[in-house]
C-alpha cells in the first residue's frame, strides 16, 4: 500500500511542482475516478521530467476520494512462486480485490509485466493475464514508463494502446526548474543542523553544472540531483546557514561521480605530470598509451571534449601481458575513485549473433548487461576485452555507442556512455618472436612491428569503425629494463602481504634473486604475466614452508634473498659460521675486501667501507662516458637489419650485462642502507656484511670486465699434466675447489662435456671471465723438498655471444676448440701441504701459508685488496 501524507517525500523533503503538473495530477485523478467509464492512465515521460511527483499528486486525489493505491511492480508480483499455477491464482486474487474494492494500482514500470512470470514452460506474462481486465474497464491502474519504452511496448503488446490511455509529460523548462530548486530550498526544513541558501544566479551556476554531468536525466531532475547531493555534502552538526556557492557544487559533482575535484574545478590546478608519473608507475614500458591518457585528461580539464560522444574511445593494441587491462584500471581508479569503476566485458563470449551481454534489460534476467551497468553507474571506465573476437554484429552495436554515446536496452531504455572513457583491447598484429632470450632487446622484441598492428586493425574492421576509434595505442613487447622495474614493483606487494607485513623481519632481495626470478617470470610470448606465478612458487611458496616449519623465527630481524644453485635461499640471523680469516689477517687493512668476507666483525666501520666502494660504482655509472656507451649501444639495436645480423648478440649481451650490473649496485646499496640498522656485531650483520663484502668483489671486477666488453660467462676446464696418481688427485681438489669457488660467490655453474678434458663446466655470473682468467695455465702441487709431485692444467676461455654458447653441450665443439686455444704451460700457481701449507701465485703476485682458504674457492681474494 502506498501512503502518501502532506506535501512533502518520503525522506522528508518537501514536494514541489509547477502549476502545470498539478493541473495534469487533477485530470489523471479524474480518469480513474469520474464516470461509469474507467480510462487507466500511462504516464509517459523522461526520467526526472515529474513523473514521480505527477503520480504523488494523484494519489493524493485518490486517498481524498476513498480509493486505496497499492503499488506493485512485475517482479513484485512474481516474487516467492516456486510451482506451476502459482502465478496465475495470484493474480485471479489481486484481480478480484482490484474489481471488488476500491482500489488503484500503481505500476511503477509498466514494461515489466510483459515479461515478468514467462518462462520456459508457458509463454503467458503476467501482463496477459491482466489484460483481459484492462480491455474492458474493471480494474483501475496508472502506470508509467519512458518514451523510448513505449515504442517497444506497443511493438511487443498492441492491445496496450487499448487497454491505457497515454499521458505525456514534458520537462519542464530552464526557468521553472530553477523556479522549482527555490522553492524546494525554501521550504526545506534543513538536515542535521545545515540549511542551504541559493541565489538565481548560483542555482543557473548548478543548472549548467548539472547540464554537464548529469545530461541523461531531464530536468527538473538532473538539477535536483545536484542540489540534493549539494545539501548532503554541506550537512554537517552546527553547519548553519550555507551558500550554494560554485565551490560547493563542484565538491558535490566530485562526490557523486568519483572524479577528483582538480579535474572539476578550473580554478585549481591539475599537475599532469603526477598523473604521467602515477601511469607510468603502475604501467610501465607503455609511454605512448600513457601519454595518450594524460592528454584526454588534459582535455576534459579545459572543457574540449565532444559533449556528444563518450569522453573518449582507445583501442588499446599489442601482445597479450603488457598492461592494457592494468592501465584501463589505473585510470578508473585515478577518473572515478576505484579500480571497481571499470566495467570489463569479455567480447569472446559474444558469439552467434547473441547480444544479450550487452543490451538485455534487468527484467529479461540483464542486470549485468553493459546497458544496464552503464544505466547505473555511467561513470565508469569500459574495458572491452578481446574485442576482435566478439561476432561482428556486435561491432555494428558500438557504432552508435562511440559515435553518439547511446545504447538501447532491449526494453527500449537508453544507456548514456557519454561521461565513460571506453577501452577496447586487441592482439592483432601483435607477434613476438619466439625463443628470445630474456634481457635480449631494450625495446620491441625483433618479431614485433607496431606497422603490422595498424595493417591487422584495417584488414579486421570496416573503415566507418575504425574512424570512431579517437586513437589506436601500440602497447610494445616488455624490455628487460621495464621487466625488472615491473619485478621490484610485484616484489613489493607480494612481501606487503598481511603473513610477511606482520612479522617482525624485513626481507631484503639479492640482484641474483632478481635474475632468477626474471628468467623465471617472463617469456616473450607471455609478457608479464607468468610473474606472479614465478613469485609464488619459487619466493612466496618456499618462505611459507619455512615459517610453517619454524625455521623463520619470531626474533629475526633481516631475511637475505638471493639465488644459489638454481633456487632462491635466504640467510638468517641464525647463520653458520663464517670461515676464520687466518693467522695472517692481521697483516691486512682492517676494512679490506679480504677480512670482510672471510673474518667481519659486523661494525659499522665496515659496513660504511662497503657504502663508500659501492657508491663509487654508482658514480661510475653516473658518467657522462657511460651513458654515451648505453646510447649508443642502442643505436645499434634501432639500426635496419640488425634483429638478423650475427653481431647482434654481442651488442644484446653488453646491454643485458650493463643493465645486471646497475641493478646490482643499486640493490646492494639498499641492503647496505638496511644493514645499517642493525645491531652491530650479530650473527646475521656478519653474515650479510660478509655476502656484500663477495658482491663489492665481484661489482668492481664487472666493473672493469663491461669495460674491456668482456663476457659475463666463461668456459673452464681441467685435467691431469700426467698419468701420475698425485695428478689425478690434485685435479680433483681443484675441481672442488673451482665449485667451491662459484658457490660462494653465487655463480650459475654448470657441468658439460669437452673432449679432452677430464671436467668442463659453464660458468654465468658477474666478472666469471675476468677472474677466472687468471686460473688459465698449470698448477703445481708440491711437497717441500722432494719437488712436483703433480700438476694440473686449467684452461679458460669465453664464449662467443648468443644463446646456444651457454647451453650445456650446445657448444661442446666450439668449447673444446677455444679451450684448447687458450690452454697454456704457464706456472700460474704452486701449492704445498707439507711440511708447512704454503701458496705461491705468479698471477696475482701474492704468497700465503692460507691453503685451506685457496683451496676453499678464495683464491681470488688472496691478495688482501
Amino acid at each position: 500500500m502506498l501512503d502518501v501524507v502532506g506535501d512533502t517525500l518520503d525522506d522528508g523533503t518537501p514536494l514541489v511542482v509547477t502549476p502545470e503538473l498539478a493541473k495534469a495530477a487533477e485530470r489523471v485523478a479524474a480518469m480513474l475516478t469520474g464516470g461509469e467509464t474507467i480510462r487507466c492512465p500511462l504516464l509517459v515521460g523522461e526520467e526526472g521530467c515529474g513523473k514521480s511527483a505527477l503520480v504523488r499528486l494523484v494519489v493524493k486525489h485518490l486517498q481524498a476520494a476513498g480509493y486505496t493505491v497499492v503499488e506493485a511492480s512485475g517482479p513484485d508480483i512474481v516474487s516467492g512462486q516456486c510451482y506451476l499455477g502459482d502465478l496465475e491464482k495470484r493474480v485471479r486474487r489481486m484481480l478480484k480485490a482490484l474489481e471488488t474494492e476500491k482500489f488503484v494500482w500503481l505500476v511503477p514500470s509498466f514494461s515489466e509485466l510483459v515479461h515478468a512470470g514467462k518462462t520456459r514452460a508457458g509463454e503467458s506474462g503476467v501482463l496477459d493475464l491482466v489484460m483481459p481486465a484492462l480491455l474492458r474497464g474493471g480494474i483501475r491502474v496508472i502506470a508509467e514508463v519512458r518514451p523510448g519504452v513505449l515504442d517497444r511496448l506497443l511493438g511487443e503488446a498492441p492491445r496496450v494502446a487499448n487497454a491505457l490511455l497515454p499521458v505525456r509529460l514534458d520537462p519542464p523548462g530552464t526557468n521553472e526548474s530553477i523556479m522549482l530548486a527555490r522553492d524546494w530550498l525554501d521550504r526545506h526544513p534543513g538536515e542535521r543542523g545545515a540549511t542551504l541558501r541559493a541565489s538565481d544566479r548560483q542555482l543557473g551556476e548548478a543548472l549548467l553544472l548539472a547540464d554537464q554531468y548529469f545530461p541523461a536525466i531531464a530536468l527538473p531532475g538532473r538539477l535536483f540531483k545536484l542540489v540534493r547531493a549539494a545539501y548532503r555534502h554541506a550537512a554537517a552538526p552546527g553547519a548553519g546557514a550555507c551558500d550554494l556557492d560554485r565551490t560547493l557544487l563542484l565538491e558535490s559533482v566530485a562526490s557523486a561521480t568519483g572524479m577528483p575535484i582538480e579535474l572539476l574545478d578550473d580554478a585549481r590546478p591539475l599537475d599532469l605530470e603526477a598523473v604521467r608519473e602515477r601511469f607510468a608507475a603502475t604501467v610501465m614500458g607503455q609511454s605512448e598509451a600513457v601519454d595518450a591518457l594524460v592528454a584526454r585528461l588534459a582535455m576534459m580539464k579545459a572543457g574540449v571534449t565532444d559533449p556528444t560522444r563518450p569522453l573518449g574511445v582507445f583501442l588499446f593494441a599489442g601482445p597479450t601481458g603488457t598492461g592494457k587491462t592494468e592501465l584501463a584500471k589505473c585510470l578508473a581508479g585515478w577518473l572515478f575513485g576505484s579500480p571497481e569503476r571499470m566495467l570489463r566485458f569479455d567480447m569472446s563470449e559474444i558469439r552467434g549473433g547473441n547480444l544479450d551481454r550487452l543490451t538485455a534489460s534487468p527484467s529479461a534476467g540483464g542486470a549485468n548487461s553493459l546497458a544496464s551497468r552503464i544505466r547505473q553507474q555511467p561513470f565508469s571506465v569500459v574495458l572491452l576485452d578481446e574485442f576482435e573476437k566478439a561476432d561482428p554484429a556486435a561491432w555494428d552495436v558500438f557504432l552508435q555507442v562511440f559515435d553518439d554515446g547511446r545504447l538501447t536496452e532491449s526494453s527500449g531504455n537508453t544507456a548514456d556512455f557519454r561521461q565513460s572513457i571506453i577501452i577496447l583491447t586487441s592482439n592483432l598484429g601483435a607477434r613476438v618472436a619466439q625463443g628470445v632470450p630474456l634481457g635480449f632487446g631494450a625495446g620491441a622484441a625483433p618479431g614485433f612491428r607496431a606497422e603490422e598492428i595498424g595493417k591487422a586493425i584495417a584488414e579486421a574492421f570496416r573503415p566507418e569503425f575504425v574512424n570512431r576509434i579517437d586513437r589506436v595505442l601500440c602497447f610494445n613487447p616488455l624490455s628487460r629494463e621495464t621487466m625488472r622495474a615491473i619485478l621490484s614493483a610485484e616484489l613489493r606487494k607480494a612481501l606487503n602481504r598481511r603473513g610477511l607485513r606482520q612479522r617482525p623481519w624485513v626481507v631484503e632481495i639479492d640482484a641474483t634473486a632478481s635474475d632468477f626470478l626474471l628468467e623465471n617470470g617472463f617469456s616473450p610470448t607471455l609478457g608479464a604475466r607468468p610473474l606472479q606465478r614465478a613469485i609464488d612458487r619459487h619466493l612466496l611458496g618456499p618462505l611459507a614452508e619455512a615459517v610453517v616449519r619454524g625455521e623463520l623465527s619470531e626474533g629475526e630481524d633481516l631475511v637475505f634473498l638471493y639465488a644459489k644453485d638454481g633456487r632462491l635461499r635466504w640467510d638468517l640471523a641464525s647463520a653458520e659460521a663464517l670461515p676464520d680469516g687466518g693467522d695472517d689477517a692481521a697483516e691486512l687493512p682492517a676494512l679490506s675486501l679480504r677480512q670482510m668476507a672471510l673474518g667481519p666483525a659486523g661494525g659499522r666501520d665496515e659496513i660504511a667501507a662497503l657504502r663508500r666502494r659501492v657508491d663509487d660504482l654508482g658514480g661510475l655509472i653516473e658518467l657522462d662516458a657511460y651513458h654515451q656507451r648505453r646510447a649508443a649501444i642502442f643505436d645499434k639495436m634501432g639500426d635496419d637489419g640488425f634483429w638478423t645480423s650475427p653481431d647482434r648478440f654481442a651488442v644484446l649481451g653488453e646491454a643485458e650485462y650493463l643493465d645486471r650490473i646497475e641493478s646490482a649496485v643499486r640493490a646492494a646499496s639498499q641492503t647496505l642502507d638496511r644493514l645499517a640498522k642493525q645491531p652491530e656485531g650479530a650473527p646475521a650483520t656478519r653474515s650479510l656484511v660478509a655476502k656484500m663484502a663477495l658482491r663489492v668483489h665481484l661489482l668492481e671486477h664487472a666493473w672493469h670486465d663491461a669495460g674491456e666488453g668482456k663476457s659475463s660467462a666463461a668456459w673452464i676446464a681441467l685435467r691431469p699434466a700426467d698419468e701420475g696418481p698425485k695428478s689425478a688427485t690434485f685435479a680433483a681438489t681443484l675441481a672442488r675447489m673451482i665449485e667451491g669457488w662459484a658457490s660462494q660467490r653465487d655463480m650459475d655453474l654448470r657441468p658439460m662435456t669437452v673432449a679432452g678434458w677430464e671436467r668442463a663446466w659453464i660458468v654465468e655470473g658477474f666478472a666469471a671471465l675476468k677472474i677466472l682468467e687468471s686460473e688459465n695455465g698449470l698448477h703445481v702441487a708440491e711437497e717441500g723438498g722432494l719437488g712436483e709431485t703433480g700438476g694440473v692444467q686449467i684452461a679458460v676461455a669465453g664464449p662467443p655471444p648468443g644463446p646456444q654458447s651457454l647451453m650445456p653441450g650446445g657448444s661442446a665443439a666450439s668449447a673444446a676448440a677455444a679451450l684448447g686455444k687458450a690452454a697454456s704451460k704457464e706456472v700460474v700457481r704452486r701449492y704445498q701441504e707439507l711440511p708447512t701449507p704454503l701458496v705461491r701465485d705468479r698471477r696475482r703476485d701474492f704468497r700465503t701459508g692460507r691453503l685451506d682458504l685457496v683451496l676453499a674457492g678464495h683464491f681470488d681474494l688472496m691478495d688482501g685488496r
